[in-house]
């Protein structure tokens, strides 16, 4: 009797009880949320890629400015309260026309006003893109079946940093969080390595040169030491780091020297000294592999190169193109003498610590310590012995010319950590460094 009576409460729910009604084409609705998170990204970021062109036009000054970048972030706090009565009033459909209706009206006149009129542009993006930012999790919530609704979320949030620009910089000026990549070898690094994996927020710039072997690859790590502190001082370009100026000109250096096994090398002699002490760091069980080996330079576990990893990224292409040419005409010349049997300079592995430290202090603003008498010398000083150093190899390429000219122009521009300091101005607007970063990166 009890199992007729369940049965027949089945049949009664089945008969007053309409089926759900079918959710709507799940593509459409992924499309419809990418492209409406493609809409908010850009109308935030575009302005710092100009902002030279936006305080030229307006007057504004570099306070300003900042306040320009800040309404969007602002109203994101601000704005919520209206975005939520709107969503009630109007419904989702209405609330996305309204926030694709603002971003475009507020960009208009962001672009054509006067500075009032800016300002006003700049309040109405903010507010659009405050809607959009609170509507779409109600679309997906209403229209995405909850199995998908993660993957929902995640195809907004990936389509909205879509808008992010890359920048060329040895370490991030701004405040943020890191995030490890969810890979075996990089949870292990998090693991063994703790603080100094999760702060490791760092560019390098690192070059390979070719080799015939080797034992000539020894020889040249052997010769090129003393002159790798002057290749990093041209290249310095991260002054920023954490929200904070860090005091040096290429912060990158203290940060990547928290790692083990990171430095100058000492003389060697041999490949086979140099596979000997591969395979006692190894055995210490503090690297996790030869990967870890984060010598200043080093011989490729992977190409028949030496590996020049002293540079910071490089702000500027041409300054790329000039640190290439004169680590390979390091190399070159390097080689050169271990094939006649020159030696190495005896320079203690403590004294290039303390070149490389003075490197990263002063880049080119200050003195470095002179490679050949290791006591301090006007920075311009130094990159002339470099030159001089290297100039048959450059003769030889066809280089000599093209690297005069190179340096000539990062002597009056200044290295990437001089302008990155040069745009935040008196008043440390790292922002404002960020900004004019973007710039010069996306320049060319």
């Amino acid at each position: 009797m009890g199992s007729r009576l369940v049965r027949r409460a089945d049949m009664k729910e089945a008969a007053t009880h309409r089926p759900p009604a079918p959710y709507p084409a799940l593509p459409w609705v992924f499309a419809g949320i990418v492209v409406l998170a493609l809409s908010l990204r850009a109308p935030i970021i575009a302005p710092t890629a100009v902002v030279g062109d936006i305080q030229a036009g307006t007057g504004l000054s570099a306070a300003g400015v900042g306040l320009l970048t800040g309404i969007p972030v602002l109203l994101f706090a601000l704005a919520t309260p209206l975005a939520t009565w709107t969503i009630r009033r109007f419904g989702p459909e209405a609330t996305v026309i309204l926030c694709l209706a603002g971003v475009l009206a507020g960009t208009v006149l962001r672009s054509v006003g006067p500075t009032a009129v800016v300002l006003a542009g700049t309040v109405l993006i903010g507010t659009a893109i405050t809607l959009g930012n609170i509507v779409v999790p109600v679309i997906i919530s209403r229209d995405v079946p909850w199995r998908q609704a993660p993957a929902a979320t995640g195809a907004f949030s990936a389509a909205t940093n879509i808008g992010c620009m890359a920048v060329l910089l040895g370490t991030p000026p701004l405040a943020g969080t890191s995030r490890i990549v969810p890979a075996e070898r990089c949870e292990a690094l998090r693991t063994r390595f703790a603080l100094t994996a999760a702060e490791q927020l760092t560019c390098g710039f690192h070059v390979h040169v070719g080799i015939a072997s080797a034992a000539e690859g020894v020889g040249v790590l052997d010769r090129i030491r003393n002159w790798l502190p002057v290749l990093a001082a041209l290249a310095v370009n991260s002054p920023f780091w954490n929200g904070a100026d860090t005091g040096y000109a290429g912060y990158r250096t203290q940060l990547w020297g928290r790692w083990p096994c990171t430095g100058p090398l000492d003389l060697l002699g041999s490949a086979d000294a140099y596979r000997r002490l591969v395979a006692q760091l190894l055995d210490t069980q503090v690297p996790l592999d030869e990967a870890m080996l984060y010598f200043d330079a080093r011989l490729s576990r992977n190409h028949p190169t030496v590996e020049i990893r002293v540079s910071d990224v490089c702000l500027c292409a041409s300054d790329a193109v000039l640190i290439a040419a004169l680590a390979r005409a390091l190399v070159d010349t390097a080689a050169g003498r271990w094939q006649a049997g020159l030696p190495p300079a005896p320079t203690p592995t403590a004294t290039l610590r303390l070149a490389m430290w003075q490197a990263s202090r002063a880049g080119l603003e200050g003195n470095l310590l002179g490679p050949d008498s290791n006591r301090p010398v006007p920075a311009a000083e130094a990159v002339a012995m470099l030159l001089e150093h290297v100039r048959r190899s450059l003769q030889a390429h066809g280089d000599e010319a093209a690297v005069e000219s190179l340096l000539a122009g990062l002597g009056t521009r200044g290295t990437g950590a001089a302008q990155q300091r040069a745009a935040a101005g008196g008043t440390g607007n790292l922002s404002q460094a960020v900004a004019e970063a973007i710039r010069l990166t996306h320049a060319g």
